[in-house]
């Protein structure tokens, strides 16, 4: 009699159980980080809106200095790493802004990525101006950029990373375009003042940067910082995707 009761006891408890797995919510959506691309900027001529939207390997000067806001609606790109595998994920994972840019040689500068250049953001209430000095490099030039370098291709080489940067985000044209195809990062929230690139008045505004003669190109040796004309393709803030 014991034992019957014994094993209706743990039958209960068992089906109780078994109730309370099968009454469990289910799981969220899995959250990863997408990346809101520039949807507007100022002075739109002389192709500058060439700036906007996702990589297209269309690009524009900065010389006039331009401004990019009205940031769109987060694209995920899940092998982002993949395409920057130079850069560690830690640093990838904290960056809170992301540009492109085409670049000839091997890249500017120490590090081989962008080009020297100024760059003021602003969420409307906050604002934060970063210098960046390719001659100095990403370690050098301000805390708040994390990192700047080029893509490479298959072979490792950055002469074949226009093409693997074509690939990556959908381009169709296979035509080479004989371009080094250079990105820079940036943290603005770890740091004080934090930027809240969230917001709807979040804008970047970009202009060349020159320490000596302007188009003193590569030229580091004598306290200048070489080229200082980017030619931005792309200009994205990282944001939640669901």
């Amino acid at each position: 009699m014991r034992q019957t009761v014994y094993l209706s006891i743990i039958l209960t408890i068992g089906f109780a159980l078994l109730c309370f797995v099968g009454r469990a919510p289910a799981a969220g959506p899995a959250v990863g980080r997408g990346i809101r691309w520039a949807g507007n900027v100022d002075l739109p001529g002389s192709g500058r809106v060439n700036i906007l939207h996702a990589p297209d390997g269309q690009y524009t000067t900065v010389d006039p200095a331009l401004t990019v806001t009205q940031f769109g609606p987060p694209m995920s790109y899940p092998d982002l790493s993949r395409l920057m595998a130079a850069v560690p994920p830690a640093d990838l994972a904290r960056a809170d802004v992301i540009a492109f840019e085409g670049n000839g040689g091997s890249g500017a500068g120490v590090d081989g990525g962008w080009e020297s250049s100024r760059w003021a953001f602003s969420d409307g209430s906050t604002s934060r101006t970063v210098v960046f000095n390719e001659c100095l490099g990403a370690r050098a030039s301000d805390p708040r950029v994390i990192a700047t370098g080029s893509i490479r291709g298959a072979d490792g080489r950055v002469t074949s990373g226009d093409a693997a940067y074509r690939s990556f985000f959908g381009m169709c044209s296979p035509d080479p375009t004989n371009l080094v195809v250079s990105y820079i990062l940036f943290d603005l929230h770890s740091l004080r003042p934090a930027i809240n690139t969230s917001s709807r008045s979040f804008a970047i505004k970009i202009e060349n940067f020159h320490v000596g003669p302007a188009g003193s190109s590569g030229d580091c040796e004598r306290g200048h910082s070489g080229e200082g004309t980017p030619d931005p393709d792309a200009v994205g803030i990282f944001s939640v995707c669901r």
